[in-house]
């Protein structure tokens, strides 16, 4: 199979350990057992993770794909320029791109699809950003990154022993303030809320001074 031969050069290696420490990540971990199709890419723009629902949508396995572009799934005839700007357009969004496109399944079956797709940084120890897909039937009305961001941080908070519950309760804002009064660093909180660090460090910056004036309590975690 000519896939199976790509992906036994030398050159798909990179591709393999990245997937290993993707996996071993707790974003990794959530993405497994995602109801909606993930895929991540690297800065080359190679597939190097997928997951089961990723598969079941396009019918593509990880073993087939991964080093590959994602540009298999657009349809044939997508000018390679507007590929080009969709990608640079994902790369300088501060929060996400969202969009619709028309993409094709390995039997070439067409498939409108709504697209969420943002820079992460599956574990902090990771040396780079990567780029994360979610995909779901543009007709279904789902919103994954909703859904994948609470799981997110309903895990991160479990293991710091807080209860979600509690989290909820707070604006995005003071739900930064607990992640970093919790000893998460800025690249952590980043990668929770799919922004840059310096966004972080702006939002926790004003509900400093929110916080100082007195406008809505304190946002530690020690409030119930």
């Amino acid at each position: 199979m000519l896939v199976s031969r790509r992906l036994a050069h030398p050159s798909m290696r990179p591709s393999y350990a990245q997937n290993a420490a993707i996996r071993a990540s707790r974003l990794g971990e959530l993405l497994e057992e995602f109801p909606h199709a993930a895929t991540i890419t690297n800065a080359d723009n190679r597939v190097v993770f997928v997951n089961v629902a990723f598969s079941s949508l396009y019918g593509w396995g990880e073993s087939e794909i991964l080093g590959l572009s994602p540009r298999l799934l657009a349809r044939r005839e997508y000018p390679e320029v507007k590929y080009r700007r969709l990608r640079q357009a994902i790369s300088s969004a501060t929060h996400g791109w969202c969009g619709q496109l028309e993409n094709v399944t390995k039997t070439g079956r067409k498939l409108l699809v709504r697209v969420w797709a943002a820079k992460v940084k599956p574990d902090a120890s990771l040396p780079c950003l990567y780029y994360l897909g979610l995909t779901v039937p543009a007709d279904s009305g789902l919103r994954p990154e909703e859904e994948l961001t609470s799981r997110l941080a309903g895990t991160l908070l479990r293991d710091k022993q807080i209860s979600p519950s509690r989290a909820q309760r707070l604006t995005p804002a003071q739900q930064i303030a607990n992640f970093h009064s919790l000893g998460f660093s800025t690249k952590e909180i980043a990668a929770i809320f799919g922004v840059e660090p310096n966004t972080i460090n702006v939002a926790l910056h004003r509900e400093r001074r929110r916080a100082h004036r007195g406008e809505g309590g304190n946002a530690s975690a020690g409030s119930a």
